[in-house]
């Protein structure tokens, strides 16, 4: 792109995990990098930093097609702002 610079002609890019650590690390945490899950639920992993504020959920081997893995209930709820939704 002529608009975003790049190193090479290729952008870097970070991480789910890390982006997730970064955004909270921005947002206040003091705590280290989580390594494992805070939770897992089948196989979806839920990693959580700051009470919930900043989540990245993780379907375990879906990659950016988790979107069908994801329950309607959960995705509504992150968009909303509102409280995590734990599917039983």
């Amino acid at each position: 792109s002529n608009h975003i610079p790049a190193k090479d002609g290729k952008l870097g890019f970070v991480a789910a995990e890390e982006s997730t650590y970064l955004w909270a690390r921005q947002m206040g945490d003091t705590g280290e990098k989580l390594t494992e899950p805070s939770r897992t639920e089948g196989q979806l992993e839920v990693f959580s930093y700051l009470s919930g504020d900043v989540i990245h959920y993780k379907v375990v081997g879906a990659g950016h097609g988790a979107t069908h893995e994801i329950s309607e209930d959960i995705l509504l709820s992150f968009l909303q702002g509102g409280e995590e939704v734990v599917e039983k």
